[in-house]
């Protein structure tokens, strides 16, 4: 995990997850539960996993926001 006030950066089970925006701040991490909590402007979600074709087809990226 890499971070900033304009970018965040998550390693997950189903790839990598990019966020953009402005005045981006962590408010709770919680590695065990696999939760985060960011506050800010978000600008962009950014999504990729190294099977992007099979990741769409059974909706990986709808269940990491559940």
């Amino acid at each position: 995990m890499s971070f900033d006030d304009t970018n965040l950066i998550l390693k997950t089970v189903n790839g990598t997850l990019s966020v953009d925006g402005v005045d981006l701040h962590i408010q709770r991490l919680d590695l065990e539960n696999g939760e985060l909590a960011v506050e800010g402007t978000v600008n962009g979600m950014y999504f990729i996993s190294d099977n992007a074709g099979e990741a769409s087809k059974n909706g990986r990226l709808k269940r990491l926001f559940r």
